[in-house]
């Protein structure tokens, strides 16, 4: 039973083949996924459920869902107003025989959301979602304000996300090519010590053995 480097350059092509069509079928990606959740995560977003395809088709990608929790400054301006408006409630409360006690509060949060109605997980099926609840006293006009800075960080956010998803699927793409090249799939056959025959086939009780060990 010839060890892989005995055969034929025909016959090692042909266990290269056999290779790449039964032996491929793992999770080879688990590794790019572990590596992005941690950047991910450094960047801000957590619980990120990484999904991809590839890498022949033109609706192939990658993207990812997470929750966003990073923290973003307020805008000066507007900081300003909602100091401005709280120190004018509070006067108005007093002259109307009421407590202090103002609500102009306000929390934002984002979510990274995928688009459940598409069959594709290419980063365009990917966007930022935000959810903004305004305490009891805020004004009309500040409210929109803080509508108008939620969106601009939804679109950026949006970007970045893409961005990011791409950079994932060209990793991706990376370790595939490599998993599916000769030089990859020839070590991984040397260190199993695998025999084949003289044509570059299994003996069937090679066959047997390997298919007891899957």
């Amino acid at each position: 039973m010839p060890l892989y480097i005995h055969l034929s350059p025909a016959a090692q092509a042909r266990v290269r083949d056999w290779y790449r069509e039964h032996c491929l079928d793992y999770e080879w990606w688990d590794s790019d996924y572990d590596h992005w959740k941690d950047k991910l995560s450094d960047l801000g977003f957590t619980d990120a459920d990484i999904k991809f395809s590839g890498f022949c088709c033109q609706g192939d990608g990658a993207s990812f869902t997470a929750n966003v929790t990073r923290h973003f400054k307020l805008p000066d301006p507007i900081a300003a107003r909602i100091a401005e408006a709280t120190a004018v409630a509070k006067v108005q409360r007093r002259f109307a025989g009421q407590t202090p006690v103002v609500d102009l509060s306000y929390e934002l949060s984002f979510r990274i959301e995928r688009d459940i109605h598409d069959r594709y997980v290419h980063p365009y099926t990917i966007q930022a979602q935000f959810t903004l609840s305004c305490g009891d006293d805020l004004p009309e006009d500040l409210a929109t304000q803080l509508e108008t800075w939620s969106e601009e960080l939804r679109q950026y956010l949006t970007s970045q996300a893409r961005d990011l998803s791409d950079q994932i699927y060209r990793d991706l793409e990376t370790e595939w090519n490599y998993v599916n090249s000769d030089e990859a799939i020839a070590e991984t056959i040397i260190a199993n010590d695998w025999s084949f025959d003289e044509d570059g086939d299994f003996l069937p009780d090679r066959r047997r053995e390997l298919q007891a060990a899957a």
